[in-house]
């Protein structure tokens, strides 16, 4: 079961960071200089800031980014049984998507 919820959060930490990343041309913790310090806050909690969505790259409304925003914390929650598979990530990044103006 261990392994399970490791492969299982590591693989939607990994997502996130891409997102973000694609989103924003930024890595998440861009703040850290230092890969022991981002460590150390994912193994505290600290999530992203969404400070970073000032600048993101993609036209989103400020609905889609909330939106959007609240898909990734989906993702980062710190109860394995409570993060989204991905159809249900692919579903919500399609409302997302659905309320383009």
């Amino acid at each position: 079961m261990y392994l399970e919820d490791s492969l299982g959060l590591r693989f939607h930490r990994f997502l996130n960071r891409i997102i973000v990343q694609v989103a924003t041309g930024k890595l998440p913790y861009a703040h850290r200089w230092d890969d022991r310090a981002v460590t150390i806050d994912i193994m505290r909690g600290v999530k992203p800031s969404r400070g970073a969505f000032t600048a993101c790259k993609i036209p989103f409304t400020d609905l889609q980014k909330g939106m959007f925003w609240d898909i990734l914390n989906w993702c980062w929650d710190g109860i394995p049984s409570l993060r989204p598979s991905m159809t249900e990530v692919k579903g919500a990044l399609a409302g997302v998507v659905g309320h383009c103006a």
